[in-house]
């Protein structure tokens, strides 16, 4: 089974591309570098927008397909679950930006928990499926299917029993994780909502930023690979960490006071 990477994704995307359209890449990967740059030093004031606008978009694709399972017309049902996931999204984008916050709470604490305490058992798992023979459940080259998707059900249960057989705690530890973590992520979000959108703007923006350098990168320097894989985390972690010091003090209004200029004296 061959490991997943970043790079043969990209490569894989590469090859299956028309070549009449062989510029998209590049093109979107300068817009998401733009994109990311903005949410890193503006973002906490764009997450209302942000969300009304995910939520929007949400209500149209639900408005379409209730077109289609209610036999209605596809335009005025698509503009009414529009607006109505713009009201939810503009209304009610506190309580999402706090469940955004949890998920990245819950994400972050799963990782740590993973590095320190599961990756031994994760590693003997994988060399197991490759002793195995474990065919490759996802390709580009053959279309989703059930089948597929079982399998992915089947393998997930299968790590879930096998971790919790290797590691005696790990499913209590699961829960108790993604629990606690969850509520502080909520407690977060709803009571210092400032922070959280901060959070989440440095938490979007950092990341797309450095997958379309990545991507434009990729092919054109030899030793981008290398470089990313020695430094890319530690890049992350510091663009992160600047991009929610900014966020936070633009949302807060700090910034540095500007000296009044100095009177000239009187001309006698």
């Amino acid at each position: 089974m061959n490991d997943f990477t970043p790079s043969l994704a990209l490569d894989a995307l590469l090859r299956h591309m028309p070549t009449d359209i062989a510029w998209v890449p590049a093109a979107a990967a300068g817009l998401a570098i733009v994109l990311g740059l903005l949410l890193m030093v503006r973002g906490a004031r764009l997450v209302p927008a942000l969300v009304s606008a995910i939520f929007a978009a949400s209500g149209v694709y639900a408005g379409l397909l209730a077109s289609q399972a209610f036999g209605t017309s596809p335009g005025p049902t698509t503009a009414a679950g529009g607006l109505i996931g713009l009201i939810l999204g503009f209304l009610f984008f506190r309580l999402w930006v706090a469940g955004l916050v949890a998920g990245l709470f819950v994400a972050v604490a799963l990782t740590v928990y993973g590095a320190r305490v599961l990756q031994g058992p994760l590693g003997e798992y994988g060399g197991r499926l490759k002793d195995q023979g474990g065919a490759q459940l996802v390709s580009l080259k053959e279309p989703a299917t059930t089948q597929a998707a079982a399998a992915w059900q089947a393998v997930a249960a299968e790590l879930w029993t096998y971790l919790g057989e290797r590691v005696p705690t790990f499913q209590a530890s699961f829960y108790a994780i993604v629990i606690s973590a969850g509520v502080a992520g909520l407690l977060l979000g709803l009571l210092l909502p400032r922070v959280a959108r901060s959070v989440c703007a440095a938490t979007l923006g950092t990341p797309l930023l450095l997958a379309a350098a990545y991507a434009l990168l990729h092919g054109r320097w030899p030793q981008a690979d290398a470089w990313f894989d020695r430094w890319g985390v530690t890049l992350a972690a510091i663009l992160w960490g600047l991009s929610l010091i900014y966020n936070l003090a633009d949302m807060l209004g700090i910034r540095p006071k500007k000296h009044p200029p100095v009177a000239k004296p009187a001309s006698a």
